[in-house]
């Protein structure tokens, strides 16, 4: 079975939070293994959503340099439906890693690749939880659960 995986980030203002309770004590959390895909995956959704945007320019000039192939306004909104949006395409040994930006009013990126059975998102979470402690002003985000199509979508 091959699961899909979208890593979002969306850019929102909010005032200034306290900082984050400490870690409960004892020992971390077990590191699971490490899949090459996902080390891959974690560290363009890194370069892109959590380096460059919301710099729109700076991602095109990323993109354009990796040598990613842009998604036609119809592969766009196969994804975004309605919502305005860019994507590209990156080729990873057999399979493409497809990077979505969402534009405003909701700022989003994604990076998105079909990935094996058993995957953990470890590096995603070390990832972002590294990009939220060098910046102030983070919230949490409401979860929004809806059905498309049939299939249910959590975000």
């Amino acid at each position: 079975m091959i699961w899909f995986l979208a890593l979002l980030a969306a850019v929102q203002v909010a005032a200034p939070l306290p900082p984050p309770p400490a870690r409960p004590p004892g020992p971390p959390p077990a590191r699971p293994a490490t899949d090459p895909a996902m080390t891959r995956m974690v560290a363009l959704y890194d370069e892109v959503c959590l380096q460059a945007v919301p710099d729109d320019g700076a991602v095109d000039r990323l993109m354009e340099a990796k040598g990613a192939v842009p998604l036609s306004p119809e592969e766009v909104r196969v994804t975004f439906q309605g919502d305005p949006g860019r994507g590209w395409l990156l080729k990873d040994g057999e399979r493409n890693i497809q990077v979505m930006l969402e534009l405003p009013p909701f700022h989003a990126c994604s990076v998105r690749r079909t990935l094996s059975p058993g995957f953990g998102i470890f590096e995603y979470r070390a990832a972002a939880n590294a990009f939220k402690a060098t910046r102030q002003g983070f919230a949490p985000v409401q979860q929004d659960v809806t059905e498309s199509r049939g299939i249910r979508i959590r975000a």
